[in-house]
């Protein structure tokens, strides 16, 4: 398991969609532990190649986790659906946009 997320994590590197990547996973059922960090930050002055203490800012990752959560409880509560359009919710009248649904909001292709 351990080598598939390596993998992951490098061919991600490889295919630019990110600088760099750390996971941590811990067991507690046999308290093993695996580490792995891969790839560079860069700051104006030069590149730093990512290890265990290198800190990650969290924050932008807060507004797609929260969303993510609300809405997947609104739709177990059936109070939305994935097929949602935008119309059902604002006045878009004659816009192109009145038939973008919730699914195609969270996954960015809207």
């Amino acid at each position: 398991m351990m080598e598939l997320i390596e993998n992951v994590l490098k061919k991600g590197i490889e295919k630019r969609l990110f600088t760099a990547a750390s996971v941590g996973v811990y067991c507690g059922w046999d308290k093993s532990t695996f580490f792995h960090s891969c790839g560079t930050t860069e700051s104006e002055e030069k590149k730093f190649t990512v290890t265990e203490s290198t800190f990650f800012d969290l924050a932008s990752l807060t507004k797609p986790l929260v969303t993510v959560i609300l809405i997947a409880q609104l739709i177990e509560n059936e109070e939305l659906k994935i097929d949602s359009t935008l119309d059902q919710f604002f006045y878009l009248s004659g816009s192109c946009k009145r038939n973008i649904t919730v699914g195609h909001l969270l996954s960015h292709c809207s």
